[in-house]
């Protein structure tokens, strides 16, 4: 496959939100250099991370101009030096903190980008590297979470929020699932045992009142 000299790629030109977002139409492609692959984006996952940057709240975030996105899918069109694995033609997913996931091509480091699973499309592997390890981390190692416990999930409804909802449920806990009242069809959907408004006004009472005062686990 051929690569043109420039893309199309949304650029974040502020600290003031993503409403300000721009589309520039002459970006350069970016080379990959030792140990990169180029990826032609299908697909890109818009995370917490993206909106947090954008507002200039990201602990290190880069600065504007820049371009967005923090998460893409795509097939691997060319690779960096020493790189043998994923191969050309491939389809992965993968993180670049520094944003780029917006635009037609993005570089990505051979090692963060995830083989998209047999049978799924570059779309449904959006969430393997953000969402999904960032629920198995608050869950296992950090809350330390076994069968027969109850956990309360904020955000539930969320990229993160929904991933913890069917992990803690694969894990055998019991799940209170906190989102705002026009979300709660979408948790209970999921698996989520109890649904709370998240905006209510005493979400502690609530969850004592639910796990006879014992407290849950809280992700």
């Amino acid at each position: 496959m051929s690569v043109p000299a420039t893309m199309r790629a949304l650029q974040q030109t502020s600290l003031n939100g993503p409403q300000d977002l721009r589309l520039v139409t002459d970006v350069p492609v970016p080379s990959p250099g030792p140990g990169e692959v180029l990826i032609r984006v299908t697909a890109a996952g818009v995370n917490f991370a993206d909106i947090s940057q954008s507002r200039g709240t990201f602990a290190g975030g880069p600065q504007p101009p820049y371009p967005a996105g923090i998460e893409g899918a795509g097939e691997v069109i060319a690779v960096g030096e020493g790189v043998t694995d994923p191969g050309l033609g491939a389809h992965v997913v993968g993180v670049r903190i520094e944003g780029g996931a917006f635009a037609e091509y993005v570089v990505l480091p051979a090692a963060r980008a995830v083989p998209v699973p047999a049978g799924w499309a570059d779309e449904q592997a959006l969430g393997l590297v953000v969402n999904w390890p960032t629920a198995l981390a608050a869950l296992k190692p950090l809350g330390g979470l076994a069968a027969g416990q109850t956990v309360l999930i904020h955000a539930a409804a969320g990229g993160t929020g929904q991933a913890a909802v069917k992990m803690a449920k694969h894990y055998g806990a019991t799940v209170i699932a906190a989102a705002s009242p026009d979300k709660h069809e979408v948790v209970r959907v999921l698996g989520a045992d109890h649904v709370i408004d998240s905006r209510g006004a005493d979400l502690t009472a609530e969850v004592l009142r639910m796990t006879g005062g014992e407290t849950a686990v809280t992700n």
